[in-house]
């Protein structure tokens, strides 16, 4: 059994990593103030899309062609 110290140290770094996570954007953690829906139908879902096609044809996505004139598809 963790003692209440342990548990308490654990949950203070849990909400650490928690502050850090939303250091670029602390707006994020308001949800009138998240990303807007075109970010997500203009990138997020036709990207999905080409990875989800290149997948189903066996293909491993390395390459993203479609973004200024192709970069690495994982950062």
């Amino acid at each position: 059994m963790a003692s209440a110290r342990e548990r308490l140290l654990g949950g203070l770094c849990l909400l650490g990593v928690c502050a850090v996570a939303l250091l670029p954007d602390p707006y994020a953690a308001l949800p009138q103030w998240t990303y807007y829906f075109r970010d997500v139908s203009l990138q997020f879902l036709p990207l999905r899309q080409f990875q989800a096609v290149e997948l189903a044809a066996g293909r491993l996505p390395f390459w993203n062609p479609y973004v200024h004139e192709g970069e690495f598809l994982l950062p």
